[in-house]
């Protein structure tokens, strides 16, 4: 198994995110969001181990961005190595607060786990309904990926209730 340090690859994530021509969310730069609007890290989790099962170890790394206004949201990036080089495997923007936003994205058991607030919220749907208070979600939903070898697939969703009635992130320790 080829190992590297999560140090090494939240500097090289975060220089790649930020310093790269092709760090693009829905086909704009991020200092292009909305035509005017830059956005900016306001915290960066620590990069976390995955495993994508191919025998090399990955890392992900956990961006909340201040985007000038009231939404809250999150940039996953997730990376392994190829070659001798960190390789960008996967990238998410997650909803706001109760409104898709995360929770906690983790690895467990061969799998990528990631859970948003808010009830049958997953990447790649609808993740802004406006059901309850941004402050508060009832629930959360948390979905399970398997690598592929290509990309991340969903392999199941549970809807579960939030334990802490808030919309605060769960923290990687």
């Amino acid at each position: 198994m080829k190992t590297f340090s999560g140090l090494v690859i939240l500097g090289v994530a975060l220089a790649a995110v930020f310093c790269s021509s092709s760090a693009r969310r829905n086909g704009q730069s991020m200092e292009q969001n909305g035509g005017n609007t830059t956005r900016s890290v306001s915290t960066a989790t620590p990069a976390s181990p995955i495993i994508t099962g191919d025998g090399d170890e990955g890392a992900m790394v956990g961006l909340g961005i201040n985007n000038n206004g009231s939404a809250i949201p999150d940039y996953v990036y997730l990376f392994t190595m190829e070659k001798g080089k960190v390789k960008l495997i996967w990238d998410f923007e997650t909803g706001d607060r109760a409104d898709g936003g995360l929770r906690n994205v983790y690895a467990e058991n061969g799998q990528l786990v990631i859970e948003l607030f808010g009830k049958d919220r997953v990447i790649g749907g609808q993740l802004y309904r406006g059901e309850e208070g941004l402050c508060c979600p009832g629930s959360f939903t948390r979905a399970r990926y398997k690598w592929t070898g290509k990309r991340f697939e969903q392999t199941s969703t549970e809807v579960l209730n939030n334990p802490s009635g808030n919309a605060n992130p769960v923290m990687p320790e």
